[in-house]
């Protein structure tokens, strides 16, 4: 994606409330957050860092929303698999979590 490849100074401003942004203005604004976050911290743990908690989040995004649905019994077969996904989101974490990512990961300890 051309966006992907863009330089922090050809991102163009974001307005106040992106709920109705175009997929590309969020796109922009996500990337241009994370590559600031990245310069700051100077490591590509700092990707690390930004993945696990993305995923921590979908992950309890989804045990909610699988604990709600069970309440109700229509929901029953969505419930199980947003149960399932949540476990997908853990299964994923665990794996980012041993992959080293440097001398500053204290995740994944070099040995």
């Amino acid at each position: 994606m051309e966006l992907l490849n863009a330089k922090p100074e050809e991102i163009t401003s974001f307005p106040d409330d992106l709920s109705t942004a175009e997929p590309v203005e969020l796109i922009e604004f996500v990337v241009d957050g994370i590559d600031s976050m990245h310069d700051v911290i100077g490591t590509t743990f700092a990707f690390k860092i930004i993945a696990d908690y993305c995923l921590h989040q979908l992950q309890k995004l989804h045990e909610t929303g699988y604990r709600h649905m069970l309440d109700d019994e229509e929901d029953q077969e969505r419930a199980l698999c947003w149960a399932r996904d949540a476990g997908h989101l853990q299964a994923m974490q665990a794996t980012l979590r041993n992959i080293q990512c440097g001398p500053q990961d204290f995740y994944c300890p070099a040995e």
